[in-house]
């Protein structure tokens, strides 16, 4: 519908995708029509927050109904300008619908953690390379000759994608392109084997490269039930922005109900939040294991406390 261009379009669909988005009377011949419809134009709901319903009838009790009908949806192209971008559904206030605000959020500039691509693995110098770099010798413990190992094969390896496969989706289109010219000039003149021998170079060269992109989208957009093959680019690509979508946080209530957006400030509540969650210091650990000891010795008897000793004791020598 929109063909290359950057696409996003928000409001009442009047369509529930999932039995979970409305309360009473789901549809599930529409809800099949309305997710067929999404995969035919390429777009996907954009991550939300908020409300989870966007609309109720406000009859309350028995005859209540709500769904969620309102949604925001963008095709790939506009989830690859803003991949941080989520929608947020917020309090109807007299209207039986939630207004919606959508947030384009900011990149995340840090470092990114080393992914091993299995594509790696299809390049004709890749066994070479591993070869190579393992069989050097280091010298230390084990365990620092494995983890010295694993690094510097992790520096050859990005230097091996930079060199052969960064940019995969422009490396597609140029070799997609170079193929054309060389088969336009072998069509022009068939029986030069110069020619013949490039085109057949150039196929291969693209369906390299067109494999290494499709398992590069695969691998990337956690998509574990769908076999390459069938050259489904576009559809691991769509999921990658979504799942990369889903995995940012962009906004964070506190425990004290406050709105962050910081990213450093989310950071430190999440870490705050889980330190506070999951116990206290080792120190205040061991003074609460003093504080137990003593009060079970004031309940105990010292004759019970010592008889308890003696069983402990035999248990230990069987």
């Amino acid at each position: 519908m929109a063909g290359n261009r950057a696409w996003i379009q928000m409001g009442d669909f009047n369509s529930v995708r999932l039995t979970s988005e409305r309360l009473v009377g789901f549809d599930a011949k529409a809800a099949d029509e309305f997710n067929d419809c999404l995969t035919y134009i390429s777009q996907d709901d954009l991550p939300s927050k908020g409300f989870w319903f966007t609309w109720t009838n406000k009859r309350g009790g028995s005859g209540d109904n709500k769904s969620r009908i309102d949604r925001v949806i963008a095709n790939t192209s506009w989830m690859d300008l803003f991949p941080y971008a989520e929608a947020n559904f917020l309090a109807p206030g007299i209207s039986d619908h939630c207004s919606i605000s959508v947030c384009l959020g900011t990149t995340n500039l840090k470092r990114k953690p080393f992914n091993f691509f299995n594509f790696w693995m299809q390049h004709p110098e890749f066994e070479q390379i591993l070869h190579s770099s393992w069989s050097e010798p280091l010298e230390g413990r084990p365990m620092f000759v494995l983890a010295a190992k694993l690094k510097r094969l992790k520096g050859i390896l990005k230097q091996l994608n930079l060199r052969s496969f960064s940019n995969i989706t422009r490396r597609v289109i140029v070799a997609r392109d170079q193929l054309e010219i060389a088969q336009q000039q072998l069509f022009a003149t068939p029986f030069d084997p110069e020619l013949c021998r490039k085109e057949k170079e150039m196929v291969c060269h693209y369906i390299g490269l067109r494999n290494a992109e499709e398992s590069f989208m695969k691998q990337r957009s956690r998509v574990k039930w769908l076999a390459l093959g069938d050259k489904n680019t576009s559809f691991f690509h769509q999921k990658l922005c979504a799942h990369r979508a889903r995995n940012s946080i962009q906004s964070l209530h506190t425990t004290g109900g406050t709105l962050i957006e910081d990213p450093d400030a989310i950071k430190n509540e999440i870490v705050n939040y889980y330190t506070n969650l999951l116990g206290t210091p080792f120190s205040a650990r061991v003074d609460a294991r003093s504080q137990l000891q003593e009060a079970i010795k004031s309940q105990i008897p010292m004759a019970a406390m010592d008889q308890l000793g003696l069983l402990v004791d035999e248990d230990m020598e069987l």
